[in-house]
């Protein structure tokens, strides 16, 4: 197997470099807080199988405010882009 393991991470721009490295740092966070507390169960049954009409509002807002601000990121980052010519902010 001939992986390309050199093109692995994007090379030259600090911030996506630092995401790419924190985001798989943060699931792995997430998941053993978890563990940790013991949630797996509570969770599966509460609120992944539920069917109570105010859990999956609350889900649909959480995950509505979520894509919210990402889009909002998103945007600004765009935004910055396109302030000056020749910008190499997301190169």
């Amino acid at each position: 197997m001939n992986f390309p393991w050199d093109q692995l991470l994007v090379h030259g721009n600090w911030m996506i470099t630092m995401a790419q490295i924190g985001a798989p740092f943060m699931i792995i966070a997430l998941v053993a807080v978890i563990t940790y507390f013991k949630l797996w169960k509570y969770l599966y049954r509460e609120w992944f199988t539920s069917i109570d009409h105010k859990k999956i509002g609350a889900m649909y807002i959480i995950c509505a405010v979520l894509m919210f601000v990402r889009g909002g990121i998103d945007a600004l980052m765009m935004r910055t882009q396109l302030a000056i010519p020749d910008n190499t902010f997301l190169e």
